[in-house]
């Protein structure tokens, strides 16, 4: 599938909507949903973890 999103300004430390990191799947015939969805959700955990950066809150 075709992955399209918005740029995202990494040097940003306000806060951004939602929609900054918008992602748009355009499924073709012939591909594999299985696959797509694994494809977003590998995207979907980079952005989060751009945005939120990890923090060592562990009890």
């Amino acid at each position: 599938p075709q992955i399209a999103y918005a740029p995202m300004d990494q040097q940003s430390s306000e806060y951004s909507p939602p929609e900054a990191g918008l992602v748009v799947l355009v499924f073709q015939k012939g591909d594999d949903p299985i696959d797509a969805i694994n494809h977003m959700m590998s995207f979907l955990t980079s952005v989060v973890a751009s945005r939120y950066p990890a923090t060592n809150n562990q009890l």
